[in-house]
């Protein structure tokens, strides 16, 4: 039996943003003189890892139901950010195009997020069991040379007794977009790492500060809210969605030479992703 559980702390999250629109206290720190979004500022979301009724290899995927998201983009994204990869001509080869709106014309992003991570991963890995296990991207002598400053701007490994937690922050959330695939990107990075070490994982948790919806996203977010409202007792009699990484395939996440050269073909090797039957394909648009 699947619960929506993930639509509706999304949902939750963006409808209280929503909710908080005509109320100047909530509208944030626009880019431009006029604001443009809503905010519902700090939230916390854990994200654990379940697995599924019939103990099949895997875990139930975060992944919304009443919005359709597509998992080869973030496997991409992750692909890219362990290449190091500074452009987005790399990320579009690995299946990843969310960069495309901000990236310069020769396709060049600047030392974003996995320039950053370089050796910051294995130092994380090896001190995993200590409260210094942080990878950060938020390099201020360098701000100015990346396209975008990384929103997720860090996370912090804990492994415990449990199993792996891994914990991320994000200094600005772009809940109806950006969310789920956070949601999916740090939880696969944290089962990636955690089969490095030899642990199992055991949940991801996200600090999201600045939690907002733009203007131009608020019909779409009712959109979302009435299909999970209208389907929501109907998905619970289906199967859950299950992912499946297949480790032969996947690289040791600090090991950017041999992240380099794969492609789209090789990453979808990486995962199947079983019973996602999403009862929609909203579009949600991209403020740049």
């Amino acid at each position: 039996m699947y619960n929506s559980w993930v639509d509706d702390k999304i949902l939750s999250i963006a409808c209280s943003c929503v909710e908080n629109k005509s109320d100047n206290v909530y509208r944030g720190c626009s880019r431009s003189s006029e604001p443009d979004y809503t905010s519902t500022f700090n939230n916390v979301i854990r994200i654990p890892f379940i697995k599924p009724a019939d103990e099949s290899a895997g875990y139930v995927a975060p992944i919304p139901i009443h919005r359709r998201i597509y998992i080869g983009q973030s496997m991409g994204e992750i692909a890219a950010f362990l290449a190091a990869h500074d452009n987005n001509n790399d990320f579009i080869k690995k299946g990843c195009t969310f960069w495309s709106p901000w990236a310069r014309e020769d396709g060049s992003l600047g030392p974003i997020y996995g320039v950053q991570w370089q050796g910051q991963l294995t130092n994380a890995i090896k001190n995993s069991k200590t409260r210094r296990a942080i990878v950060s991207a938020w390099n201020p002598e360098q701000l100015g040379d990346m396209v975008l400053p990384p929103c997720h701007f860090a996370f912090q490994l804990h492994n415990t007794d449990q199993g792996l937690r891994l914990t991320w922050f994000q200094r600005s959330c772009d809940v109806p977009v950006g969310l789920p695939y956070n949601i999916m990107f740090y939880w696969t990075l944290c089962w990636m790492i955690a089969e490095q070490l030899g642990v199992r994982p055991h949940e991801a948790v996200g600090m999201l500060s600045d939690c907002h919806v733009y203007d131009n996203q608020v019909e779409a977010v009712e959109k979302w809210r009435m299909e999970w409202l209208s389907k929501r007792d109907k998905v619970e009699t289906q199967t859950e969605p299950t992912l499946v990484l297949h480790f032969d395939h996947i690289p040791q996440v600090d090991s950017p030479d041999q992240w380099k050269p794969l492609d789209k073909a090789d990453i979808r090797k990486m995962y199947t992703l079983n019973n996602y039957n999403p009862t929609s394909d909203i579009k949600i648009e991209v403020t740049v």
